[in-house]
């Protein structure tokens, strides 16, 4: 059993209890799964586990078209946890920016979670940083969603 309840068979997730539901599966090229995204609903947010490349032409399921389900179905706080992401390219780097801006323009957060150096330093490098709320604990990042701006 991974965390948070899902069961891994082969290359899907297949999501047990109340709070979760059946994520898309990466598929297979060669022996290698490209990207995964494992979906697990918090009280107060939905946590996508993202795992492998974000790369164009990666087979599996497309970050993008993930969070725009979610959106689509009135879940606006997305953590994105990242710790599982092995490499970006250009286009993984535009599904993260395009998945905001749409969150954003529907009224929606994402916050990163546990990046890797690599994808740290690629924050840094492109000036992300300035843009995505990014935290290395799940409980800081879900409770950030609880925070009320402050109205001066």
């Amino acid at each position: 059993m991974a965390p948070g309840g899902a069961r891994v068979i082969g290359s899907q997730h297949i999501r047990d209890g109340p709070n979760t539901q059946q994520a898309s599966a990466g598929k297979k090229r060669g022996s290698i799964i490209s990207l995964t995204i494992n979906v697990r609903e918090a009280t107060n947010a939905t946590i996508l586990q993202v795992a492998g490349r974000l790369t164009l032409g990666a087979s599996g399921p497309s970050l993008r078209d993930t969070v725009r389900g979610l959106l689509d179905s009135l879940r606006k706080n997305i953590v994105l946890d990242l710790g599982g992401v092995t490499y970006f390219d250009s286009f993984g780097l535009g599904e993260l920016i395009a998945s905001n801006v749409e969150a954003t323009s529907q009224g929606g957060a994402i916050k990163l979670l546990n990046l890797n150096k690599k994808t740290q330093d690629l924050m840094l490098l492109t000036k992300l940083y300035t843009v995505f709320a990014i935290y290395t604990d799940e409980s800081t990042a879900l409770m950030s969603f609880d925070v009320a701006p402050s109205h001066s």
